[in-house]
């Protein structure tokens, strides 16, 4: 898959995540190409979002009108929920593939069956 409109931090990212794949699976599925977008998009828009947090400050300081008085007040910056729910998708995105430690752990390997008389089913 073309990675061209993204940033390169986005596209080494990836270009490491279809070598994971190719290792593992032996080529990249075409049907996997868009779930592979939508984390090159997410990713994308988690840096994005988090540059955006960096150059204004984690707390925005903003004016609220009160009974005809302006007053000052800090609040966390309104891209913190954008800025979680693209972590939720990428770690979701990243999970399907199998690529996080959690997803490693809960992969269950069955032993290999040798000959006839080495079943496993019967050892249980």
């Amino acid at each position: 898959m073309q990675y061209r409109k993204y940033r390169k931090e986005v596209k080494s990212y990836m270009k490491k995540i279809e070598s994971q794949l190719k290792k593992e699976y032996g080529t990249v599925a075409p049907e996997w190409d868009l779930t592979l977008e939508q984390l090159a998009d997410s990713y994308e828009l988690y840096i994005n979002i988090k540059e955006q947090i960096d150059k204004d400050g984690l707390m925005k300081k903003s004016v609220k009108i009160v009974k005809g008085e302006a007053i000052e007040t800090e609040e966390k910056h309104p891209l913190f929920p954008a800025l979680f729910n693209t972590q939720t998708n990428i770690n979701r995105i990243v999970n399907q593939f199998g690529f996080t430690v959690f997803a490693k752990s809960r992969i269950k390997t069955r032993p290999e069956i040798n000959d006839a008389n080495d079943d496993y089913l019967n050892n249980l």
